[in-house]
């Protein structure tokens, strides 16, 4: 009976890891939610909602997109989207390709966008792909070389090795 139940055990939670696997690239009509993550595929970088709390505004949560790295214990994030638009609530938040071909971070309940990468987009093929230098970059098409967008053109106070200054 033990041997079931075990085997039972191992079957969901090998079940539970594959649904749960991490991903470098959303594509049209693909969604990130608060609880999930895209990973670079050497697993250095990770992009996903965060929450910080703060005691000068009575311990409020502020929740934001940003990439990390994935490999340090601590979280330690390197760049943030919407940095100067902090999030209340989390409600119905995704991170997906907007109709018009941008990366945004969308309030499905209301249609409201919260952050947009806002390229100049000819047409709406898309893919966003977390890069391995941590590099989040809006390109043409899944399978193209052209970027729209990166987030290596907005640096927060964190320095890639790989990112061009000027």
């Amino acid at each position: 009976m033990h041997l079931l139940v075990d085997i039972a055990l191992l079957l969901f939670l090998y079940m539970s890891a594959c649904s749960a696997a991490a991903t470098d690239t959303i594509l049209a009509g693909q969604a990130l939610t608060v609880n999930d993550k895209l990973v670079s595929r050497n697993g250095r970088y990770a992009l996903c909602f965060f929450e910080t709390s703060s005691k000068s505004s009575g311990n409020t949560s502020n929740w934001y997109l940003g990439i990390w790295f994935n490999t340090v214990p601590k979280f330690t994030s390197a760049w943030i989207a919407n940095r100067d638009k902090p999030i209340k609530n989390i409600t119905s938040l995704e991170l997906t390709i907007y109709q018009d071909g941008n990366l945004v971070i969308l309030n499905r309940s209301t249609k409201s966008i919260i952050w947009s990468t806002q390229a100049n987009i000819k047409r709406n093929s898309t893919t966003a792909m977390l890069l391995n230098n941590g590099n989040l970059v809006l390109k043409d098409s899944p399978n193209s070389s052209k970027v729209l967008w990166q987030s290596f053109d907005h640096p927060t106070d964190t320095f890639f090795p790989e990112a061009k200054l000027g």
